[in-house]
């Protein structure tokens, strides 16, 4: 090796410590918030956006033609009404004849059911036409009855007069005679409740009774129309079998104007209605 070559190979030997030496004493001191090379702006919004799972929205089932299932409430049902006990058809069971014998509420006095002279009704003057005796009553009820009947009677032209009403059991006694048709006996007659009445007509100032009474305008039109005033025709054509009296046309009994009604359109005597001997 010449000595131009050693002296270079020296020289760059010395140039290498120095540098070492020099770079050996130097410290790099760097900023104690220093976060790495700026990022540019979007960068981390779009490498976010690039590396998040898209979750699709849930969709609606799709429609089905399976119907709901049914109710299972149960539908409410109404209770079976209790029917009415029917009063007819009542037995007579009463210990004391002193009060009558009753059946749906209507009084019921006749050859079978009987009551004693202690039974007194409350009493009101019928304040009518009389014709045979001076004085005429009837229970409240019936009076009035009667009273609409009588005008009712008299706006259709006919005059009516009454013949016979309440009669105690002591007149009914001195009336009565054994074997008599249309007399009933002392306690079985109805007079005696004051429910009953026996009329007439006037036709030109002159009396129209009994059988007569039956064929008349007036007494027509008293069969037709009673029942609006709560009377039947208590011993009708036909019934003396269960009535136990033959056809009178001129005695009437108050029974209210419901129960005349339907009397009236049924077509049977008192007792063959309530189902009574």
């Amino acid at each position: 090796m010449t000595s131009r070559a050693r002296t270079g190979i020296g020289g760059a030997w010395a140039c290498a410590v120095a540098l070492a030496v020099a770079l050996a004493g130097c410290s790099v001191v760097e900023p104690s918030s220093y976060a790495g090379p700026p990022v540019p702006a979007g960068t981390a919004a779009t490498q976010a956006a690039a590396s998040a799972t898209v979750v699709p929205a849930p969709s609606a089932p799709a429609p089905t033609d399976t119907p709901a299932p049914p109710s299972t409430t149960a539908t409410p049902v109404a209770p079976t009404p209790t029917p009415t006990p029917d009063c007819r058809g009542a037995k007579d069971e009463r210990t004391s004849k002193a009060q009558p014998f009753v059946v749906c509420g209507i009084v019921v006095v006749s050859k079978n059911h009987r009551i004693t002279k202690a039974y007194v009704p409350e009493l009101t003057a019928v304040g009518l036409r009389l014709a045979v005796v001076s004085s005429a009553s009837l229970t409240p009820d019936a009076t009035a009855a009667l009273r609409a009947l009588f005008q009712a009677a008299k706006a259709k032209g006919h005059t009516l007069a009454v013949r016979f009403a309440y009669r105690s059991y002591a007149l009914q006694d001195q009336m009565y005679q054994p074997g008599e048709t249309y007399t009933a006996p002392p306690g079985a007659s109805e007079h005696q409740t004051g429910l009953a009445v026996d009329l007439a007509a006037v036709v030109s100032g002159k009396q129209v009774r009994g059988f007569a009474f039956g064929t008349s305008s007036a007494g027509k039109w008293v069969r037709e129309h009673a029942h609006e005033y709560g009377f039947i025709l208590r011993y009708p054509s036909g019934g003396e079998k269960s009535t136990g009296y033959p056809y009178e046309p001129w005695h009437l009994r108050y029974v209210g104007v419901d129960e005349a009604t339907k009397i009236k359109a049924s077509g049977l005597t008192l007792e063959q209605y309530l189902r009574i001997p």
